[in-house]
């Protein structure tokens, strides 16, 4: 049997059994995806397509700024399936330039005001206003 004629026929073995099997596949993905190099892995993936980083810069970033998020300089808070996020990366949108790490109120921020400082400094003018309003 040549080689080529093998590779098709166990190809074609492999998607059978996937088809007739499906519970053992997905159990053997779920034990593949909870081992930590592949964790790792997939995390590197991510950021690497989402922001051109690695985990190791990652890593990084979150030792230089203390763990804490860059704009309120508090750890993260937000939690998701009874976990603690990771601090989110903030990035322009159009460059692709890293800034930094933010909690997720304060990226949530800064994406709801499009990244545009003059939408920011209008609301602290607003709050600054009524904020000596309230103490008079």
């Amino acid at each position: 049997m040549n080689k080529v004629r093998w590779k098709t026929d166990r190809n074609a073995y492999h998607r059978q059994w996937t088809k007739e099997n499906p519970e053992k596949v997905k159990e053997s993905n779920r034990r593949k995806r909870s081992k930590p190099y592949y964790i790792k892995l997939q995390a590197n993936t991510q950021y690497k397509r989402k922001y051109g980083i690695t985990v190791e810069q990652y890593e990084l970033m979150l030792k230089q700024q203390n763990h804490v998020c860059m704009i309120c300089l508090q750890p993260e808070s937000s939690t998701y399936k009874g976990k603690v996020r990771k601090l989110s990366v903030d990035h322009c949108h159009i460059s692709k330039y890293v800034r930094g790490l933010l909690c997720q109120k304060c990226n949530a921020i800064l994406g709801l005001c499009g990244d545009q400082p003059i939408y920011l400094q209008s609301a602290i003018a607003y709050l600054l206003k009524f904020s000596q309003k309230e103490t008079e």
